[in-house]
């Protein structure tokens, strides 16, 4: 039996630090050999669209959109900036480069478009901001049949707690509880401590 994928979702806010490159190579090190996807959320580029829309009244969906459209960009720079990381524009991609003995960066502007064309297979995804980076990944894990969920962050807590209670803290955005429903395990991981403290987000 061919063994389940593991999504690993990097919080945006760790794309501006400078200890980056090393603590997410050494964490996708200790993954192997099992086959990993990055999601690599928007940080300062999806708040400068935030701002954008406060500003010019661009709309809560339209400005959305962009935001995700920004989730293929900062893929691209994590696989600029850390070894043995290299971009896939597509889950038919994956494999691929899983063969080329890389982590796969997922690009997710194509996986959105499955998801949308595919509503029986994922929950219905609003487009809005109460949608981040951190359900696109709960789906994307849904979606390619993963066997856990790892989210990387900038903070986060030892032990366990419920999903919705996670998102009422603000540790996960409102629309989580939904989207991660059907996956078996969450976990927060704060990449920043030394060493990186873990935490088990539980089905509601």
């Amino acid at each position: 039996m061919t063994a389940r994928p593991i999504v690993v979702k990097l919080g945006g806010s760790l794309l501006g630090w400078q200890g980056l490159p090393g603590a997410l190579g050494s964490y996708l090190d200790g993954l192997k050999p099992a086959k990993a996807v990055l999601i690599v959320g928007g940080g300062k580029a999806a708040d400068f669209l935030r701002e954008l829309d406060s500003v010019h009244g661009i709309g809560e969906k339209r400005s959305h959109g962009l935001a995700l459209r920004m989730l293929d960009v900062t893929a691209h720079l994590v696989a600029a900036v850390v070894p043995g990381v290299e971009v896939a524009e597509g889950t038919e991609e994956l494999e691929r480069v899983w063969n080329r003995g890389f982590v796969p960066a997922l690009a997710p502007r194509r996986l959105l478009e499955d998801l949308d064309r595919d509503r029986e297979k994922v929950d219905l995804r609003p487009e809005c901001w109460d949608v981040t980076s951190d359900s696109i990944a709960a789906l994307a894990a849904v979606w390619i049949g993963a066997s856990s969920l790892k989210l990387l962050k900038s903070t986060g807590f030892r032990g366990r707690c419920g999903r919705a209670e996670a998102s009422r803290r603000g540790l996960v955005d409102p629309y989580f509880p939904t989207a991660s429903r059907t996956l078996d395990r969450v976990t927060v991981i704060n990449l920043r401590a030394d060493p990186p403290t873990t935490a088990e987000l539980d089905a509601d």
